[in-house]
């Protein structure tokens, strides 16, 4: 058996980033991973235009004249009108374009007094007034790399892109996992008469998502070895495969016994931590990796959100944190830990503007909904001393995972 620490540090010098890019519509791009530059194709604003709605005049002629002739109006969407003369002024409407190629002004309503039904205007308060113009290419110009290579698209991206006119976009492939099931007490399509829905089925599919991945294939196979060799052959291309049950030393946990048959190449199969001491991972094959995930549910997802996310994170090429610690008191007792790293599940009690943690008397890795009534969970080192009701100590809330789509 091996620390946590060490079988993360055995996955990060393992697992390599996957090179392949795709084109997809632009729509379709929110968080993924950017696989080139992206310049502008032109400028933006393409011509000069109005911030304002209000009247357009020669610059030259503001504090100069008083009253002016107006002539025509110019709204968002009209083409480029004629010049304007000294004396005269059009209505402009915000996102014209400026007329003509003399040096204007554009004057906001507030500041305009118009006469004899809109057909002269003058000018208040002419003094020190804004231009009130969105200069050619002051939103972007045309060779800026606008959107860069290795970026996350978030929702303002996406804006940018539908801005920059890209109906597709060139991303990097999200990692396909794939995944197999295994237990003759889980139903299936293929073992109607199981005791009991795979929870853990659900549970790898959304973090898969939430990491990032996609999942391109999922089996259910039967404490066989041949249903597991035969499963497995059956399987769709894909970057890892990620088992869940089967991993313990039984009669029936067969899945790295099968899996060796087919070259899988065994790099930690047990690790000092509770729950998840049985998790396993390795390599099938060239840029095809193993991760094997306890059968009992909390282990399933304690090793998710560890060794799941830090093969996603390799696979993406990335170096992201989905949650942050905090401090807490303790609000009981806790005895010194044992030779692994525990991570127990806790709540949280709110005390006088304090927040306290409780850890769950019971940690059994099999109670899913213990898990749904916890509020997060604190990691205890090996042979950590025992904690004092009232010490303070880093816990991590599930509240906090962060996924930085906007």
């Amino acid at each position: 058996m091996i620390p946590l620490k060490k079988a993360i540090s055995l996955i990060d010098r393992n697992v390599s980033k996957i090179e392949k890019i795709e084109e997809i519509n632009t729509n379709n791009c929110l968080s993924r991973i950017l696989a080139k530059n992206y310049k502008a194709k032109f400028n933006s604003p393409r011509y000069d235009t109005s911030s304002m709605d209000g009247v357009v005049i020669l610059k030259k002629d503001l504090n100069k004249i008083e009253r002016f002739r107006i002539v025509g109006e110019i709204k968002a969407g009209s083409s480029i009108n004629t010049e304007i003369k000294s004396g005269e002024a059009k209505l402009i409407f915000t996102g014209a374009y400026i007329p003509g190629r003399k040096e204007k002004i554009v004057i906001q309503n507030e500041n305009c007094n118009f006469k004899n039904n809109q057909s002269e205007v003058i000018i208040k308060n002419s003094k020190n007034l804004a231009t009130n113009i969105r200069v050619k290419g002051s939103n972007f110009k045309k060779g800026e790399i606008c959107l860069k290579k290795n970026s996350y698209l978030n929702i303002r991206s996406l804006s940018l892109a539908n801005s920059l006119e890209l109906e597709s976009i060139k991303v990097k492939i999200k990692p396909r996992i794939a995944l197999i099931i295994s237990g003759d007490e889980i139903k299936s399509e293929s073992n109607p008469h199981g005791q009991l829905n795979s929870s853990n089925t659900i549970l790898i599919e959304q973090l898969t998502k939430y990491f990032g991945g996609e999942i391109i294939d999922i089996k259910f196979v039967l404490d066989l070895e041949k249903d597991i060799e035969k499963k497995f052959e059956s399987l769709n291309d894909y970057d890892l495969l990620v088992t869940s049950g089967g991993l313990s030393v039984g009669k029936y946990d067969l899945i790295k016994s099968s899996l060796k048959k087919k070259n899988l190449n065994i790099i930690f199969e047990k690790i000092l931590i509770k729950p998840g001491k049985p998790i396993s991972f390795g390599k099938l094959e060239k840029n095809k990796y193993f991760l094997g995930l306890p059968g009992n549910p909390v282990s399933c997802f304690i090793g998710s959100i560890f060794f799941l996310n830090q093969i996603m994170q390799n696979l993406k090429g990335e170096r992201k944190k989905y949650f942050e610690p905090i401090f807490a008191k303790s609000a009981s007792f806790l005895k010194r830990n044992n030779h692994l790293t525990s991570i127990n599940r806790l709540k949280i009690i709110k005390k006088k503007n304090c927040y306290f943690f409780k850890v769950f008397d019971s940690q059994d890795s099999s109670l899913l909904n213990l898990l749904v009534k916890s509020d997060g969970f604190i990691i205890r080192e090996p042979n950590s001393p025992y904690i004092r009701v009232g010490s303070k100590h880093e816990i991590f809330l599930f509240s906090d995972f962060k996924n930085f789509k906007i």
